[in-house]
This record gives C-alpha cells, sequence and structure tokens, in this order.
C-alpha cells in the first residue's frame, strides 16, 4: 500500500483516534499532517510498517506533544505584565500609564534603542 493510498484509507480514522487521545480537533488536524509528513520522509527509506495506522497515530501523538511543549516553552519564553487594578479611575489609569512608560523606557536602555523613535520600537 502506498502513502496515497493509506491516507485516503486511514487518516479519518487517524485523526478519530488523535482527537479523542488529544481531546483538541486543531491539534489532532495539525498532528495528522505532521505523521503523514514524517511518513513521506521515512517510509520510502525504511518501508511502509507493517500497521501503518498504527505508526502514523503514534507518530501523530508524538508530534502534538513536541508541538504543545514548544508552545509552552514560547510562553515561558515571552514577558508579560499583568496589573490588576481594584477599581478603575482616572489617578488608576495614570499610574498605569506611568508604569507602561517607565517598562518601555527601561526596555529601550536595556536593548540600546531609542523608545521615543516609533520604528525602532516597533521591531
Amino acid at each position: 500500500m502506498n502513502i496515497e493510498q493509506i491516507y485516503r484509507e486511514e487518516s479519518g480514522r487517524i485523526l478519530a483516534t488523535l482527537i479523542r487521545l488529544l481531546g483538541d480537533l486543531d491539534l489532532a488536524e495539525d498532528a495528522v499532517q505532521e505523521a503523514f509528513a514524517a511518513a513521506l520522509a521515512a517510509w520510502p527509506k525504511t518501508g511502509a510498517p507493517a500497521n501503518p495506522r498504527a505508526w502514523l497515530v503514534s507518530a501523530g501523538r508524538n508530534k502534538a506533544v513536541d508541538l504543545l511543549r514548544r508552545r509552552a516553552l514560547l510562553e515561558s519564553k515571552r514577558p508579560t505584565m499583568t496589573v490588576l487594578f481594584p477599581r478603575i479611575s482616572a489617578e488608576t489609569v495614570g499610574q498605569f500609564l506611568y508604569m507602561y512608560e517607565t517598562a518601555v523606557s527601561y526596555m529601550g536602555g536595556l536593548l540600546e534603542i531609542n523608545t521615543y523613535d516609533q520604528p525602532a520600537v516597533q521591531l
């Protein structure tokens, strides 16, 4: 059986299995595509496995785990600043703007850019 035939016959079952395992349709769809891409790269060299559906489900699950880990790593590295105010007023808005301007100025100093230079700040 070639990969095209396996895709036509098994992709629906593989997708359903990955949806059940992962609980996320979008992630499962991405995982199916990644699994078939991996099959296209590996199978011409090693030959198709005895149970291609199981191989693709396993590869899809592994690709999904890799994708989730990559997303978590990117999220953890993104700088964040959360500000909670008990009540919004003109004073709290002013405090927030002061904190924001201070943070932007500080980051500009760290990155050695002029924070009043709009194109440089957007980069």
